[in-house]
Formats: structure tokens, C-alpha cells, sequence
């Protein structure tokens, strides 16, 4: 992809105090080893900002806690004509020192920061990187809003990766439209049969692909200068559905509603030419968003 617009400067800006903090807090995680995270914390708060720039007609919810639109436009009267929330991820979770002698509860292995380099028990090294950062779209405030009322109208998501190579923060940012089939249905079918009341939408996972993601912008963030790879916050065009996971690199076990696999000559295929292709979830086998399982402390 190739950028088509200039970024918005205000935009740039809070990318540019984004990355000072987020590069800053790195450095402490890493040298601090205390079992402390401190890199991508808060990031729902960065998100509403970011969205405030990208759409400058809107307002936030003047709200510190939940109970209101992360982002809405108002007409002169003060009504609220169109609502977007905002959910903004790391993809850099905790991880968990895989030295076999070094166990916590249940024989689970001791977690660490992202960007710790020790584990604090064993001085190990050696970790299993967790990649499972979610979106968590609430199912009952959807179904009032965006079904019923026709006042939601999309979802803005965001993932934040740090890549250790080229030592950049990559930030990707979609919209998913709350009238997609797909992604009524996924939101539907977890109300009628989930044990939890949220969706937890992981991005480049199988629902988020179906749900008919359009990529708004691409930017890598260095400490000196950033990278805009893609900029259109007006695409109408669905990203391509992969067969890849691009954050793991696993393959992703979609179920077909026809018998030749749609991915049989590419490793991606356009959007609204296949999507039929693909089955809807249907029934309590297929909810995602569950109830969170019993935590351990170790």
C-alpha cells in the first residue's frame, strides 16, 4: 500500500508524544526489571485522542469510566447523529519463562513484561511471547445502539506492535462497519449463546478478517523520523481476507460454505467477491467472547 493523502498534522503530533513516552517506557521495562510493565499502558485513552483527529467533527464522551460513546458527531440541537467507539490493543502481551523448573501456580510459568529481559525468579532468558490482545466489544450496548437504534455506527480498532528488528512501534488502524452481515451475526450469536457479555474481537483473527475490516492508516513510528505506509481515513474498501494470521504467522481455519478451498492459488483473496464463501457463526460452539477463566497469582 502505498499513501494517497498527507497525514493530518495533529495527528502527527500526538504520534510523535506517543512514541517519546511509549520509547521511554521501554527502556524502563527493560532496565528495571522489577516485574513492572510499564510500555502500552492506557491505551484506550490514546485511541479516543487519536480519534478526535482523525475525525474533526466529532467530540469525546466527557466520561473518565464506560456509559457513553467513546466518539460521537452532534447536530445543532445537541443530538447525537452517529457514534463510533474506539478500541486500541497492544500486541506485545506478557509473557511466561518457559525454563521447566521454574513453575507457578499449577505448574504455570511465571509471567514477565513484554519487554523485560530476565525472569525475576530464575534469571532465565527463555519466554513463551503471549499474542492474544483483544478488542472487547460489548454485546448489550451494541445491540441497543448500533441494531436497534441505528446510532452506532462503526467500530474504529487499533493495534499497537513494537517490532525488535527495525526498533519501531507499527500501528495499524481499521474501521468495521456495525451494518457488516458478518460482524452482526458474530455480535448476535454471543448474545444468544455466550457466557460473557463482550466479544473479544482479536485482531487478524478469523472473526476480525470476516467482520470486514478497512484499513484506514498505517504509520511506523522510529524515534527520529515515522514511516506513513498508508493513509485514507474516507477507504470504503475492505482489506483482503488472508490465509495467514500476520501477527503469528499461523494459518487460519476458516470453515467454507463451499467445497474448493477459496484460498487454493493465493494467500489472500478480495473481500466482498468471497465473503459469501465463509459460514456465519451459528450456535453456542462458536462464541468466542467467553466469561474470563479463574486467574492465578503467582
Amino acid at each position: 500500500m502505498e499513501s494517497i493523502s498527507p497525514m493530518n498534522p495533529d495527528l502527527l503530533n500526538c504520534f510523535d508524544d506517543f512514541k517519546e513516552n511509549e520509547f521511554k517506557n521501554i527502556e524502563k521495562e527493560i532496565n528495571l526489571n522489577r516485574n513492572m510493565p510499564f510500555a502500552f499502558l492506557g491505551l484506550g485513552e490514546i485511541g479516543e485522542e487519536l480519534a478526535l483527529y482523525m475525525f474533526p467533527k466529532s467530540y469525546g464522551s466527557a466520561s473518565k469510566g464506560g456509559c457513553a460513546f467513546d466518539n460521537k458527531e452532534i447536530d445543532e440541537s445537541g443530538n447525537v447523529v452517529l457514534a463510533r467507539e474506539i478500541k486500541m490493543c497492544s500486541l506485545d502481551g506478557s509473557k511466561e519463562c518457559v525454563n521447566k523448573e521454574c513453575k507457578g501456580t499449577k505448574n504455570i510459568g511465571h509471567k514477565a513484561p513484554a519487554f523485560q529481559e530476565k525472569c525475576i525468579y530464575c534469571k532465565g532468558s527463555d519466554f513463551e511471547v503471549k499474542t492474544d490482545s483483544r478488542c472487547g466489544i460489548s454485546v448489550k450496548p451494541h445491540i441497543e445502539w448500533a441494531i436497534n437504534k441505528d446510532i452506532l455506527k462503526e467500530y474504529v480498532l487499533i493495534s499497537v506492535k513494537y517490532d525488535r528488528g527495525s526498533e519501531s512501534i507499527y500501528i495499524h488502524c481499521w474501521k468495521v462497519m456495525c451494518d457488516n452481515e458478518y460482524f452482526k451475526d458474530y455480535i448476535l450469536n454471543q448474545s444468544k449463546y455466550g457466557k460473557g457479555g463482550s466479544c473479544n474481537c482479536l485482531p487478524y483473527s478469523i472473526d476480525f478478517h470476516l467482520s470486514g475490516p478497512i484499513t484506514l492508516f498505517e504509520i511506523e513510528l522510529f524515534k527520529d523520523c515515522n514511516k506513513i505506509h498508508y493513509y485514507d481515513l474516507s477507504n470504503t474498501v475492505h482489506d483482503a481476507i488472508p490465509k495467514y494470521n500476520k501477527n503469528t504467522g499461523k494459518q487460519l481455519q476458516f470453515q467454507y460454505t463451499v467445497s474448493d478451498d477459496p484460498f487454493m492459488e493465493n494467500t489472500s483473496i478480495n473481500y466482498t467477491e468471497n465473503i459469501n464463501k465463509f459460514k456465519l457463526k451459528s450456535g453456542k460452539n462458536n462464541c468466542l467472547g467467553k466469561v474470563r477463566g479463574k486467574t492465578t497469582r503467582n
